[in-house]
């Protein structure tokens, strides 16, 4: 009986990640620079706690890292697509409220940094 509960508990939050995924991609709660568990957590009427359990259970990731992981992809796209636009104002648009928080994840991801990519680009 334990094994069918905790199997349970795992198929719940593979569910409630799918949910969560949805809700922050069609919606694009992340460019909230403001976003949190509390957010996300009232939107899926959940605890905080159990988001991140969740996130990592499901990806392997923190929520942070997650949300980090769609900001960075979408500013990339962004870059490749709007070659004359402020890689800052870029940054900012895709939720970084902080242009030395955003160059340190795009190094931690990428190894350079994004004038460096974007010369790449071009």
């Amino acid at each position: 009986m334990e094994n069918v509960n905790c199997l349970t508990m795992e198929v719940h939050k593979l569910n409630l990640f799918k949910q969560l995924d949805l809700l922050i991609r069609e919606e694009k709660l992340y460019r909230n620079p403001s976003l949190n568990r509390s957010i996300l957590a009232q939107h899926l009427r959940t605890n905080r706690t159990y988001i991140s359990g969740c996130v990592r259970q499901s990806i392997g990731q923190t929520l942070s890292e997650y949300i980090d992981t769609l900001r960075i992809s979408e500013f990339v796209d962004r870059l490749q697509s709007e070659e004359e636009q402020c890689m800052f104002v870029i940054a900012e648009e895709v939720g970084y409220s902080s242009y030395t928080t955003f160059y340190r994840s795009f190094i931690k991801r990428y190894g350079i940094s994004p004038a460096e990519y974007r010369q790449k680009l071009e």
